[in-house]
Order: structure tokens, then C-alpha cells, then sequence
């Protein structure tokens, strides 16, 4: 390796992957902010959040219909699939908010399987479960479809998805015990996505999980975006075709926006 060149970062699972990083920009990253301002944030910003992630979703819809969804009231003209699924985005916010303001966010499947059961109640038949874990589904699942067209096969589930318990179970643990979380909260999304645990909502779940990662830590969440989706798409597919994180977790340094006496100033 070159003199002062960085070493790189991996975590190891299942039957010899190796998903590594190596010089990202996560240091770059604001943090120790207190409880309070962090949940702050989050409400501030989460019409705008709720509105991205549903953007990425291929839902058309506005800020202020997404607003008035979120008050409780009813929206003319858009398919009624597009309006469940915002809403249970936006619950999925709240539920994360919840867990934040209760000190009780933990890095397990359970709370992985509650983030994925919340956001594809409306869309898949077995929510919050991983592929073949006891599901109706009984394709092993875990297909993705590259930029050019092909596809990049996650691991197979197993009988009763043991192999995808046995890969959570081994780079989890691996992840836990990187010290920086935001590097920690990073490298979760890109395991979690990589591996496709579920039939579908692994990106948003990801994305659920990463920031209880952050904001328990006093870091604001981060959220990838509609004007940026040509980044986080070229970075997704490096993942997938090189099992390399580290263009994923920077799109995602640089998606971290900074604040000052609760505004969002850049």
C-alpha cells in the first residue's frame, strides 16, 4: 500500500463476502448535537423528507399534498397506492422520531423488521419479514437491476432465511463495533442494502435504520434526494457490482445537511 495511504474498512459475512470502504468523507459529517435539536430537526424537515423519499419511489405528488396527508386530511387525484405509501412513509418518520425521543432505538432485526412492516404494509404480503422467513412469497427474492440493465443477485435466503439471519447476525456485530457512528450509521445502510433482507423497501428501510444510528448518536439524519438521485443511483451500483461502499457512503456525507439554531442553512 502506498505511504499514507487510508486502510480499508470491511465487514466479512455469510460464506466469504467482504463489503469494505476505505477514505470516505464521513468525518466530514456535523454532529453532538443534543436529543432535543435532532428530533427538532427531523420535524422541521419532515414534509420535505416524507416528499423526497416518495420522490425516489416514482410517486408524483407535492410538498403541500404531502403536508395536508400528513395533517389527517384526504387528497384528490392521486392513486390511492401512491397515497398509502406516502402515508406509511410518513409514519415510518414517526415512528423513528418515537424512538428517539424515548431512548429506545436499537440496532437489532426486530427494529429493522418494525421499519420495513411499517413502510410495505400496503405493498408486499409479508412486510417486516425477511425473504422465505416463513413468507407467503416463495421465490427467494434478492433480485436488483443494475444501471445497464443486468442484475446483481444478493445472497440466497435459505431454508426459513437462516442464511440471511446467520449474514445479519455476523455483520451486524461487526458493524456495532465500529467506533465513529457515522461512519457505523453508513456502513448499516450500505449492509442492509447490499444484502436486500426483504422483498422490497430495503433502500428506505435502510435509510430508517441509519438515522436511528445517527440521531441516538446527536447527528442529524440524513436522506438521499430527488436532485441528487443520479449520485445515489451511480453509487448504489457500484455497490452492488463491486461490493465497494465507499462512493454510497459518500453520496450520503454529502447529502448531511448542516443546521444553525434549528434551520436548515445548507
Amino acid at each position: 500500500m502506498t505511504p499514507g495511504a487510508s486502510v480499508p474498512s470491511a465487514i466479512v459475512f455469510g460464506d466469504g463476502c467482504r463489503l469494505q470502504w476505505v477514505g470516505t468523507a464521513a468525518e466530514s459529517v456535523e454532529r453532538d448535537w443534543a436529543t432535543a435539536d435532532v428530533l427538532y430537526n427531523l420535524q422541521k424537515t419532515m414534509p420535505a423528507s416524507v416528499w423526497e423519499t416518495s420522490v425516489l419511489e416514482g410517486i408524483v405528488i407535492t410538498i403541500p399534498e404531502v403536508t395536508t396527508l400528513m395533517e389527517g386530511m384526504s387528497i384528490e387525484g392521486r392513486p390511492l397506492n401512491d397515497v398509502n405509501q406516502v402515508n406509511d412513509i410518513a409514519e415510518a418518520y414517526r415512528m423513528l422520531g418515537r424512538s428517539i425521543r424515548d431512548d429506545a432505538f436499537a440496532m437489532t432485526k426486530e427494529q429493522m423488521d418494525a421499519f420495513n412492516a411499517v413502510l410495505e404494509r400496503h405493498e408486499i404480503l409479508d412486510p417486516g419479514r425477511f425473504r422465505l422467513d416463513g413468507t407467503q412469497v416463495r421465490s427467494p427474492g434478492g433480485e436488483v437491476s443494475l444501471l445497464d440493465g443486468s442484475s446483481h443477485f444478493a445472497p440466497h435466503p435459505g431454508d426459513d432465511a437462516a442464511q440471511l439471519k446467520r449474514i445479519w447476525d455476523e455483520g451486524s456485530a461487526q458493524i456495532e463495533r465500529i467506533d465513529d457512528p457515522v461512519e457505523r450509521a453508513f456502513a448499516l445502510f450500505a449492509f442492509i442494502v447490499y444484502n436486500q433482507f426483504y422483498y422490497n423497501g430495503n433502500k428506505r428501510t435502510a435509510k430508517f435504520m441509519m438515522n436511528g444510528v445517527l440521531m441516538s448518536n446527536g447527528i442529524n439524519a440524513v436522506n438521499p434526494t430527488s436532485r441528487t438521485r443520479e449520485g445515489y443511483y451511480s453509487a448504489l451500483d457500484v455497490l452492488f457490482r463491486e461490493a465497494d461502499a465507499t462512493p454510497i457512503i459518500n453520496y450520503l456525507a454529502g447529502q448531511s445537511k448542516r443546521y444553525r439554531s434549528g434551520d436548515v442553512v445548507a
